[in-house]
């Protein structure tokens, strides 16, 4: 009777540390001006760092300076936001 109490512990002690592990990204739409050909910034000053993939790539270089909309995936690491796009489009100012 002891093992079994304790298998079940054990068993829910582990499932506990599987489902508490890192939440996943969530998807959101941001407004922002891209600067430093890195980053987005928001008129709040919430400042994204843009992750390096083809889409990201091609919003940095082709659209530095440029107000943007875009769609993506965010996450947090040591602090930072990451937007991984999704989509996005040029907002006419």
């Amino acid at each position: 009777m002891k093992n079994r109490i304790s298998l079940v512990v054990m068993l829910t002690l582990m499932m506990s540390v599987l489902l508490a592990g890192p939440s996943p990204a969530e998807e959101a739409t941001v407004v922002g001006r891209v600067v430093d050909t890195q980053n987005i910034i928001t008129e709040e000053g919430v400042i994204y760092e843009v992750a390096l993939t083809d889409l990201g790539d091609e919003l940095l270089l082709d659209h530095d300076g440029d107000l943007v909309e875009i769609i993506g995936t965010i996450e947090e690491s040591d602090g930072l936001k990451i937007i991984t796009v999704i989509s996005y489009n040029v907002v006419e100012e």
